[in-house]
């Protein structure tokens, strides 16, 4: 690397940098290092959306030895996907060209880049835009993100219903249900991170039918007990009301087949018990239904579907139970408060550092400021 000095003293960094092109601004005024990525923005504009970042900037010192492209240049840990997400987000939130750096094709969809829900988008990016704007407090860019989150962790069973039953509010969700353990895990450790406790319970739940071995595999340290503890309640709930359902009914409800519709019952949910032993709150499929109304009475079909509805709501409403948080009418009631404006002080690093550990613990270790003695570069991030 070569350092030459410009006509006002400071030192110039002459080696090649990998520029992102959409985030790029000829006449910008900063420059952000990610990786090894450079972003050349208006100071102004993201100063006027992120406290934190006008907090760091208005702290920092007014001259740096070190600069690029002629600006004064602001180094953070983040990666460059998240930062490149985060900042397209603020400056390109309304009509954007693809993204031009693949980040295992995470491109923008549809030629626009993260508008509010429903508009469909990627968690990808979701989880880089939520988890900049919880960091550097820029509360418009959060909630947009976790609105989007909103329409894939429902916090009442009515809503995990319609979901999952395949009713049409299903369309609703802005963003492709993940695949893989490694995401599913990696939403635990997002909603974690940003103080989001309303995605937890589903989103345990859908890490809970995941097999031991991977769970210990994916999980990570945090996560790893929690989830298998969970998983082996579910499954202990699940196989004792399998039981209860498919015992045979005391023959007072006015069956006139009992034994024929007895048998029925026990086959129906042994062959759940089998293929759903992880997932108990799986919807009974028509062709179950149709098996059942062809082999009982009217009476013990309709005692069927009732049954299976309580046992489908009373283990709905133990999760979060088995993960000592709220109740859901808490967590849907933080969700709301989530997903609204709040009107408060502006953010600066020393509330960030002392504010309350369960709402900011993970932003205080993630958020640093320093100005080191050698080029004064300004730095954001974990050290």
């Amino acid at each position: 690397m070569r350092i030459t000095p410009d006509s006002s003293g400071k030192t110039e960094d002459t080696y090649e940098i990998e520029r992102v092109s959409d985030l790029w601004f000829e006449d910008g005024g900063l420059v952000i290092q990610a990786d090894q990525c450079y972003f050349k923005i208006f100071k102004g504009m993201l100063t006027a959306r992120s406290s934190v970042f006008k907090t760091i900037l208005d702290e920092g010192p007014t001259t740096t030895k070190r600069c690029v492209d002629g600006c004064h240049l602001l180094q953070v840990s983040d990666s460059a996907a998240d930062m490149t997400y985060f900042l397209k987000a603020i400056f390109d939130s309304g009509c954007a060209p693809n993204l031009r750096l693949d980040f295992s094709s995470t491109h923008a969809p549809l030629g626009r880049f993260f508008e509010p829900a429903p508009a469909p988008t990627d968690f990808r990016i979701i989880s880089g835009v939520l988890r900049l704007s919880h960091k550097y407090d820029v509360q418009y860019l959060r909630r947009r993100a976790l609105a989007h989150l909103s329409s894939a962790y429902p916090a009442t069973f009515a809503a995990y219903q319609n979901r999952e039953d395949g009713a049409p509010t299903r369309s609703n969700r802005s963003f492709p249900e993940p695949t893989s353990p490694s995401d599913h895990f990696g939403i635990l450790r997002l909603a974690k991170e940003v103080g989001v406790l309303w995605v937890l319970p589903t989103e345990v739940y859908h890490c809970c039918q995941y097999e031991p071995a991977i769970i210990l595999d994916k999980a990570g340290p945090d996560w790893a007990s929690v989830v298998l503890a969970a998983s082996t309640r579910l499954r202990s709930k699940h196989l004792f009301l399998l039981h209860h359902l498919a015992t045979p009914l005391s023959g007072n409800n006015g069956c006139s087949t009992y034994s024929k519709c007895a048998l029925a019952r026990v086959r129906l949910f042994m062959t759940r018990a089998a293929h759903h032993e992880a997932d108990p709150l799986a919807p009974v499929t028509d062709a179950e239904w149709d098996f059942l109304s062809e082999e009982t009475c009217d009476q013990c079909l309709a005692d069927a579907k009732n049954l299976f509805r309580e046992w489908r709501l009373s283990i709905w409403e133990d999760i979060p139970e088995m993960l000592d948080l709220p109740t859901w009418e808490e967590l849907e009631q933080l969700k709301a408060e989530d997903l609204v404006p709040q009107v408060g002080v502006p953010v600066n690093l020393n509330m960030v550092r002392s504010s309350s550990p369960d709402l900011s613990q993970d932003v205080q270790s993630q958020l640093h400021y320093t100005s080191e003695s050698d080029d004064e570069t300004i730095s954001i991030g974990l050290y």
